[in-house]
């Protein structure tokens, strides 16, 4: 069995149970969209009709590259390229990115950064109303934290066949045996994502070789 099952690419049609989003018309296959799985862990057979579907997909292009200049600014700092946003409706509630080096601090992830920006902002732990927008697919420290936050909804960009806890690797955000799933959507913007990531090693491994010649 994929790891990968129940995860949403972003060329792929959106599923999503009926009884948890009204606005699905089962039987309707007018409009093409992406799979889903919720934070439930159930599907269904409904299709998004309208312009839902395409609005959603534009709202987290928009936000994803909001994450990707968080990204560029984490590169720009001489740390691994990930960023990330938290989201409320259509207002950002925090944004940043890895700061690893930066603060010594193993745990400083663009993801780590941006939960405890939005806690400390929203004056709360339970972060029930936001979507998380990362441009690297969570790792297991990354989604434990969100599990814990009881995030509903994360949106990455490019997998991590390394260390990947969204499904590439572990599937944490979805694990049955936890007491909150997370509804995923992969591929946003995900070449842009990847290629952010392969620059900077590219050059990170070109400085070495220029050092030692």
């Amino acid at each position: 069995m994929s790891a990968n099952k129940g995860l949403i690419k972003n060329d792929e049609n959106p599923v999503s149970h009926p009884v948890c989003h009204p606005e699905l018309v089962s039987g309707s296959q007018t409009r093409p969209g992406r799979r889903s799985r919720n934070q439930f862990g159930m599907t269904g057979g409904a299709w998004m009709t309208g312009g839902h579907g395409s609005d959603v997909l534009f709202s987290d292009e928009r936000f994803m590259d909001i994450a990707l200049e968080e990204a560029l600014i984490a590169a720009s700092e001489g740390e691994v390229p990930v960023g990330a946003v938290a989201v409320a409706g259509d207002e950002v509630i925090a944004r940043g990115h890895n700061l690893r080096e930066s603060l010594c601090d193993p745990t400083a992830h663009a993801e780590m950064i941006v939960i405890r920006e939005a806690s400390g902002k929203l004056g709360k732990w339970r972060l029930t109303d936001l979507t998380l927008y990362v441009t690297i697919e969570p790792c297991a420290m990354c989604a434990g934290a969100i599990v814990l936050a009881r995030i509903p909804r994360v949106v990455f960009g490019a997998e991590d066949p390394k260390a990947g806890a969204g499904g590439s690797l572990f599937q944490i955000l979805q694990e049955p045996a936890l007491n909150h799933r997370v509804e995923l959507v992969s591929g946003v913007n995900e070449d842009k994502c990847r290629s952010i990531m392969k620059d900077f090693f590219v050059n990170r491994r070109l400085k070495c070789i220029t050092r030692t010649v």
